[in-house]
């Protein structure tokens, strides 16, 4: 599929998805250049996930694009199955007009603190993925909980830490592109 094609495909999908409310004026000034359309992006999540003997039995037994609160622990009850507590930073696939503006646009991410982004080759297209990339997983629970309750502060605390270094490198970029403009 051609790019132009693309970007007004992936537009149209845009305009009836609901997008995460903090990553929306990104994803909103990311697509206003002729040379990008993004594809996929998350303004940050934690939560907790069940892990089933197959990745298709995994669940969430809670996610939030918010800060996690301490609260959550609640949702701690061990089954047999391990359950894992997880936090992962905002991120955004890009599809790029070309070369050029894949790398452009990996440059001012780079330097506006999304320092592990990368690029490849999907269908004839550049793609950029960029993001700050921190994740965060421990495990809490299998048949007993095996994780104090103020460890799990603690992943709270640092989790909420990563989610607002996200959320600032994100208006970071945006504020970068909207310059370039």
């Amino acid at each position: 599929m051609c790019f132009e094609n693309l970007k007004k495909r992936e537009s149209n999908k845009i305009k009836k998805e609901k997008l995460d409310v903090k990553i929306k004026p990104l994803i909103k000034t990311i697509n206003e250049f002729d040379e990008y359309i993004t594809t996929s992006s998350c303004s940050g999540r934690a939560g907790l996930l069940m892990l089933g003997k197959k990745k298709c039995e995994n669940g969430f037994l809670f996610k939030t694009h918010k800060k996690i609160k301490k609260e959550a622990w609640k949702k701690v009850k061990p089954k047999g199955e391990v359950i894992l507590f997880f936090f992962e930073s905002a991120n955004a696939t890009v599809h790029c007009r070309d070369e050029m503006s894949a790398v452009r646009l990996i440059q001012i991410a780079n330097d506006c603190g999304w320092e592990h982004s990368k690029i490849w080759k999907s269908n004839g297209h550049c793609v950029v993925e960029i993001g700050p990339n921190e994740v965060i997983e421990a495990p809490l629970a299998k048949h007993e909980i095996i994780m104090s309750k103020e460890g799990f502060n603690f992943l709270c605390e640092q989790a909420n830490s990563e989610l607002e270094r996200s959320h600032k490198a994100m208006k970071e970029l945006e504020n970068e592109l909207k310059r370039l403009k």
